[in-house]
């Protein structure tokens, strides 16, 4: 079997490279499936990391039919190290040897024999699918991904949960101590709901912008899966089953107060306010009262540090204790120039949002508990 490695299908191996595992307990999804001329899909690339599948559609010449499953990250380095003209590059496997041909070099790898992975096909599934632009889905899950848990025991935490009703699609992460909801309008009068590992969707969201960043995307739920379509490209992604968080308990009803900031100026400030922090005492003072707003971070082998903002004051003093890291996380993923800070007391959650909504985006509620500054 002879595949011609075309532009095209260089990308594509590359990308499908970085979703192999280099090693693992499963050595079949070290491996790319390339079908050519066989099948209702004609030639193909295919490859998985167990939890998230790629399979992309490309254009071969009728040269040979076959399957051959080629080593990921040893083919994706010879076609990045040696120089060829485009489409000059070959691969040629055949009684178990894969031989990778360019201009001046030759390499002979071992290939692979057996079974390899299962691939779940789009429209073998059942069910309605709904239409999202490649950017709203980027940016839905670029908005929440980081506060999903990075505990890999934490089960439906680790997951971002994907909910369509009312015309409104909804990404939700919350690792226990905060949480984050985007939100963008549809024109689909549909209901989904799915829940995948938030590594996954992010990494399913990058092979769609690299292979198919002009497309509209289809996407569709399984008792198990998610599926999502683009183009030449199809990706499943493993469900994670169990209850998600009841999360809409936690979002504060309303704050008794309520400050608008520049959001840069206040990124820079927590940045500057936690430089004496320590991994032990990882915390900021967000002080508050007549006098404005204060932030401060102390550590007894550190020091101490205080920065003050340009804001409304208000009557009573109130001193709230935040995790910086997750300050920071939650306003960097915010695309607006100015955000408002509710809270209510240093027991209660603080509630972020975008200032003003800009129009044909989505908009992001971020809810952070705050942690007991002590005495």
């Amino acid at each position: 079997m002879r595949i011609q490695v075309t532009d095209e299908l260089e990308q594509a191996i590359m990308v499908a490279a970085k979703l192999a595992p280099v090693r693992g307990p499963r050595p079949e999804l070290q491996l790319l499936t390339l079908t050519e001329g066989a099948g209702s899909l004609g030639s193909s690339l295919e490859a998985s990391d167990g939890e998230l599948t790629l399979c992309y559609r490309y254009d071969a010449p009728p040269r040979s039919q076959g399957v051959a499953r080629v080593p990921a990250h040893r083919v994706a380095a010879i076609l990045k190290a040696t120089k060829h003209d485009a489409g000059e590059a070959t691969l040629e496997v055949e009684a178990g040897r894969c031989v990778v041909v360019t201009d001046d070099s030759r390499f002979e790898l071992v290939a692979e024999q057996g079974d390899g992975y299962s691939v779940p096909r789009f429209d073998d599934e059942s069910g309605e699918s709904i239409g999202v632009e490649l950017e709203m889905l980027t940016e839905l899950v670029a908005l929440v991904a980081y506060a999903a848990s990075r505990e890999v025991s934490r089960f439906t935490m680790e997951a971002i949960r994907l909910e369509l009703a009312d015309r409104k699609l909804e990404a939700i992460a919350t690792d226990g101590r905060r949480l984050a909801i985007a939100t963008a309008k549809v024109e689909s009068d549909a209901k989904l709901t799915a829940q995948v590992r938030a590594t996954s969707l992010a990494a399913a969201t990058k092979i769609l912008e690299a292979l198919a960043p002009r497309e509209q995307v289809e996407i569709k739920t399984t008792s198990s899966r998610l599926m999502i379509r683009a183009g030449a490209v199809e990706l499943s992604l493993l469900a994670i089953s169990g209850n998600f968080a009841p999360f809409r308990q936690v979002i504060p009803e309303s704050t008794t107060h309520q400050i608008e900031f520049a959001r840069e100026d206040l990124i820079a400030s927590i940045k500057l306010a936690s430089l004496c922090s320590s991994k032990e005492s990882l915390s900021i003072c967000f002080g508050v009262g007549p006098d404005g707003v204060e932030l401060s971070s102390q550590a007894a082998d550190i020091g101490e540090a205080t920065v003050k903002l340009p804001a409304l004051s208000i009557e009573q003093q109130v001193r709230l204790g935040f995790n910086p890291a997750f300050l920071v996380e939650g306003l960097k993923a915010c695309s607006c120039d100015s955000i408002l800070f509710g809270f209510s007391d240093s027991t209660s959650a603080a509630l972020i949002t975008c200032a003003e909504s800009i129009d044909g985006r989505p908009d992001l509620l971020y809810v952070l508990m705050p942690i007991n500054l002590g005495a």
